[in-house]
């Protein structure tokens, strides 16, 4: 009986200390960052979000012919690009995607064509991890490109290239571990922004770390200049349980919103970003405009313009586009704001 009770005790005890056991193993997930923070992809778009709709508006502006892995753009009327004319029938710009597969490591480069003949820029993108995949062509053409990584990904390097094939900017991006990811925005060579993610079960931080830099650009008819020489400038923004999320300037004590704000919206969207977008500009002037400039003739001339645009699209079988036109004009006409006069036999 002794025995029979010292056996059951013992059971208990082992099956205590396995389910504790268990319960220690149960991880606690990492806090996110809250959607509304200038994560890598919100900067990123800051600096690319204007080339990425000139691109898109490319095929919806001009008549895209598309062989394989290039896209050649024409236009049915004289284009005035970077003060030359070009006429109908050439090409106004072209892109070419170039892809080096690897399992391990992916190069994808886009080469941008402009109005001269000549190169505009390149995107040149490696990527290292595995079982890697390339942007589609039909990504390409309507301007995506990805900066965060994947699960699989553990280094990106975006590189934009003047029309020497010299590196003017990039962003890299590594993950240094499951919880910390690092990203790099630099200019000329010299990095001017440093990001740094970083999760976990008790708090995560996003931070951001300025330097100063010096910038120019050229480009066929264009250049720009600017520097900044701010001292070295840490912004954190610290999140804990329950959406806490405290705001720090340098290691000074935990600040309010709007002055970490206006010193953020300075240092990185104005200064940095910024910056990155001025030279991403600056090598975009070699490429043809991507809206229609009507020189008169009042509301007629807007709706011609926008038949004519409809046209292309049609060519370049974007019905989407068309469908979405003819109902804007139907809302139109229904709301009085287009008035017809219909004066055919």
């Amino acid at each position: 009986m002794f025995r029979a009770l010292i056996l059951a005790f013992t059971f208990a005890v082992l099956t205590l200390s396995g389910l504790t056991s268990v319960k220690a193993q149960v991880a606690v997930p990492n806090i996110p960052l809250p959607k509304h923070l200038y994560t890598l992809e919100a900067l990123a778009e800051e600096f690319r979000g204007f080339f990425r709709a000139d691109i898109d508006n490319l095929s919806r502006t001009y008549i895209r012919k598309t062989a394989g892995i290039k896209a050649m753009f024409f236009s049915d009327a004289d284009v005035t690009c970077n003060g030359q004319v070009i006429p109908p029938g050439q090409p106004v710009a072209s892109l070419l995607q170039l892809v080096q597969p690897s399992p391990v490591r992916l190069v994808e480069s886009v080469i941008y064509v402009g109005c001269n003949g000549t190169r505009a820029l390149t995107e040149k993108v490696t990527t290292d991890g595995q079982n890697l995949k390339p942007l589609s062509f039909a990504q390409v053409l309507s301007g995506e490109r990805t900066f965060s990584l994947a699960p699989n990904e553990f280094h990106r390097h975006v590189g934009y290239h003047d029309k020497d094939g010299q590196e003017i900017m990039y962003v890299d991006i590594r993950r240094k571990s499951t919880d910390e990811t690092v990203a790099f925005f630099s200019m000329n060579g010299k990095p001017a922004l440093r990001v740094t993610e970083t999760y976990g079960p008790k708090e995560s931080k996003l931070m951001y770390e300025m330097r100063d830099f010096a910038f120019n650009v050229a480009a066929t008819k264009s250049n720009s200049t600017t520097s900044w020489g701010f001292a070295t400038t840490t912004l954190t923004i610290t999140v804990q349980p329950n959406e806490q999320i405290y705001y720090r300037v340098n290691k000074e004590e935990p600040t309010d919103f709007k002055t970490f704000k206006e010193r953020f919206n300075m240092a990185v969207v104005t200064a940095i970003t910024g910056s990155m977008k001025m030279g991403l500009q600056t090598l975009r002037t070699d490429l043809p405009p991507t809206t229609f400039v009507s020189t008169g003739g009042g509301q007629s001339r807007r709706v011609v313009e926008e038949l004519k645009l409809a046209l292309i699209q049609l060519d370049n079988k974007d019905t989407n586009a068309v469908r979405l036109l003819i109902n804007t004009y139907l809302k139109a006409i229904d709301l009085d704001q287009i008035k017809i006069d219909d004066r055919r036999p």
